[in-house]
């Protein structure tokens, strides 16, 4: 059983791996901001060729949360 949980435990971790762009504007979308930023924030460190457009999102994803 122990080695079940084990399985388990890695698959979420490795499922929490799977955050995309896609993913991450459905979050913003949905209005989940702080999620959204979470996921373009950890998208930065996986593909840095990107970071200042994520950085740009994650720009306007704070100015939305501040103008609630």
């Amino acid at each position: 059983s122990s080695a079940a949980s084990d399985v388990y435990k890695r698959q979420v971790q490795e499922d929490g791996d799977l955050i995309t762009e896609t993913l991450a504007n459905i979050y913003a979308d949905q209005g989940n901001l702080e999620k959204a930023i979470s996921s373009f924030e950890k998208l930065q460190l996986k593909y840095p060729e990107k970071k200042i457009y994520f950085a740009a999102r994650i720009k306007e994803i704070k100015n939305q949360l501040n103008s609630i």
